[in-house]
């Protein structure tokens, strides 16, 4: 009776299971569909790149594509739990064609057989190879910006002065300068840092180039900031100008001062540039005299002229011209008669009270100059010297005379006067 019941409606019931698991699949399809997404920024493993390296040649990738979009098709729980991590693009160089392309290869590291599909939007790597460059640059340091008033920037050393570079050859024909740039604005310190090596080509627009390699990326660099101050130039005059010229007293310097840098100790130092007399010859001079001075080679160690363009050199004029003469008289009463011999005298033979002298200088020396306080001399003995006497004669004698003159002031022409010689009465 049992078992007549199961098989009762065989039919219908087989046909109900197959119902009731259609509906099931629907159910599932329904929560969990198969859906299409893209996953962008995969990039491109490249494969067998030594095959080319080997021939001394380089590749580059061209148009981006090394980073590909990937279009995925898979259940709608396998998509929400796949990333960019988990696709692997490959492109394997020892497939490379004639043009320069490789077909790129894309597969998941998870859900692999359970994807419908998964395909790159961009097929193929494209590549050109060129022959590789190597070369080497000086590196430039650039400073940029300006440290604080009152200060500029002094020595630049770099730990290394040259970079070695290699990558294609038609960038690195490109390299004009290699520069390690700092900035010293408001410094007023010492700097001392690392900083990265940048390439410029000759129109100084930077060139980046991830295929190009260089032996040391940074280098480290040190910058001296010196402090500054105005200081004026000393000078002074050697030699005698000509006969009856003088120095009028103006001696100028263009420019008159220079800005100079230095250590605070150094600058400490100095309060003038000092140039030597022997660079401002007036021997022998009759007018204005201008002399070109090169000040930099007077400049103690340590110190530079502030800006590096200055050349330190100045024109320095010396006023010279013609002296003034002047007549006065010298009173007898003030000329000293010495070295008369045992038993002997003198006598002024002229009968005028004094004797006239011409006396030069310049104009103001004579503005204020007062005869009445002049002093003479006549050194008897030693005329008798000049004049191989050896005997004195009762006689008259022209005999030189001795003005002691004030700084400045000479004598035109060498002065005399006559006097007698006799003998002493008791």
């Amino acid at each position: 009776m049992e078992k007549n019941n199961l098989m009762k409606n065989f039919g219908l019931k087989i046909l109900a299971l197959i119902f009731s698991f259609g509906l099931w699949l629907v159910v599932v399809n329904i929560s969990d569909p198969v859906a299409t997404t893209t996953i962008s920024g995969v990039p491109v493993e490249i494969l067998n790149g030594d095959v080319i390296t080997r021939q001394g040649k380089i590749y580059e990738v061209l148009e981006g594509t090394d980073s590909i979009t990937v279009s995925v098709s898979a259940k709608r729980t396998i998509l929400d739990s796949l990333t960019k991590e988990n696709i692997k693009a490959t492109a394997d160089l020892e497939n490379l064609t004639d043009d320069g392309s490789v077909r790129i290869r894309v597969e998941s590291n998870r859900y692999n057989e359970t994807i419908d599909s998964i395909k790159s939007k961009t097929e193929y790597l494209k590549v050109n190879i060129e022959d590789m460059e190597r070369s080497q640059f000086v590196i430039t340091p650039v400073i940029t910006g300006e440290p604080v008033s009152n200060y500029v920037v002094g020595n630049i050393s770099l730990d290394e002065n040259v970079v070695r570079v290699a990558g294609p050859a038609s960038v690195i024909s490109q390299i004009n300068k290699v520069v390690a740039e700092v900035s010293v604005s408001n410094m007023s310190s010492n700097i001392r840092t690392s900083v990265e090596l940048k390439l410029y080509d000759a129109g100084d627009v930077l060139i980046e180039n991830k295929n190009i390699t260089k032996n040391i990326s940074n280098v480290n660099i040190g910058v001296e900031i010196l402090e500054t101050k105005e200081v004026p130039v000393k000078l002074s005059v050697s030699g005698t100008p000509a006969d009856e010229y003088g120095l009028t007293g103006e001696i100028k310097a263009v420019p008159e001062t220079f800005r100079i840098a230095g250590t605070p100790l150094a600058l400490s130092k100095i309060s003038e540039i000092e140039i030597p007399e022997s660079q401002i010859n007036v021997e022998g001079a009759t007018g204005e005299l201008n002399v070109a001075v090169n000040t930099g080679e007077y400049l103690p160690e340590g110190i530079r002229f502030a800006d590096e363009e200055e050349s330190g050199k100045i024109v320095v004029t010396v006023g010279i011209a013609p002296k003034q003469i002047k007549t006065v008289e010298i009173p007898k009463g003030a000329i000293t008669i010495t070295g008369m011999p045992e038993g002997y005298e003198a006598s002024f033979v002229t009968v005028n009270d004094g004797i006239p002298a011409e006396i030069m200088a310049m104009p103001e020396l004579l503005e204020d100059f007062d005869a009445s306080a002049l002093t003479a001399v006549i050194d008897f003995k030693a005329y008798m010297e000049e004049q191989d006497i050896n005997k004195v004669k009762e006689t008259t004698y022209s005999v030189p005379v001795t003005l002691e003159l004030p700084e400045g002031i000479t004598l035109k022409n060498p002065l005399s006067i006559t006097i007698k010689i006799s003998e002493k009465k008791d």
